[in-house]
């Protein structure tokens, strides 16, 4: 487990994998029809992930300055 000053480093890591995966495997511009609205629900889906592991480094940030401040 990572913790302290680098606990953001485990979701940005998942964040960059997640985004170059998403990229390279659900290639939704290629698609039609029905295959490509479930291909694009997929994409999206994989998008608010990453938009959570974001979330979740900077808060694991911004508790870890208010730990050294007070």
């Amino acid at each position: 487990m990572i913790s302290g000053r680098y606990v953001w480093l485990g979701p940005g890591m998942l964040s960059i994998f997640k985004g170059l995966a998403n990229l390279l495997v659900n290639r939704v511009w290629e698609m039609t029809g029905d295959e490509r609205f479930v291909a694009i629900n997929g994409f999206f889906e994989h998008i608010d992930l990453i938009a959570g592991y974001i979330l979740a480094a900077l808060a694991a940030e911004q508790e870890y300055g208010r730990r050294q401040a007070g």
